[in-house]
């Protein structure tokens, strides 16, 4: 950090960081299950551009978005619907009730150049924690 940065700056890390700490899920994810296709963006960070581009360039997969987007309340009125048996399963009321709206493609070059940061993010964290160990 320099004093150039500005608060934009500052905020575009720190929603990087959290991509990136999303993407270490993914992996373990990856890890058990293949390949992941596609990640299902819902609720409000999903009206985000900004947002779901990072993720996209960052996963290096597509996000789709999908209607109506309520997020936990969605959640919940689908677990209730099960329960009661309108539906055998989740992904039958999925199914049923939403619908793709929109898919956030990633871009190729910003997938490699996150690639790159990422294997440093990795680095970073074993780094700081043997860091704070011995000062603490």
């Amino acid at each position: 950090m320099h004093l150039g940065h500005t608060r934009g700056d500052l905020v575009r890390a720190v929603m990087e960081g959290v991509c990136f700490a999303m993407r270490d899920s993914l992996e373990l994810v990856r890890a058990i299950h293949g390949a992941v296709p596609e990640v299902t963006a819902i609720g409000g960070g999903s009206r985000s551009d900004l947002w779901l581009q990072l993720q996209a360039d960052i996963y290096g997969v597509p996000i789709v978005t999908v209607g109506p987007s309520s997020g936990a309340a969605y959640g919940a009125a689908a677990l209730a619907a099960v329960g009661a048996g309108a539906f055998g399963s989740i992904r039958e009321a999925t199914n049923a009730w939403l619908h793709v709206e929109r898919t956030i493609e990633p871009d190729p070059a910003r997938v490699r150049a996150y690639d790159e940061i990422y294997v440093a993010f990795r680095e970073l964290y074993p780094a700081l924690r043997k860091s704070f160990s011995r000062s603490g």
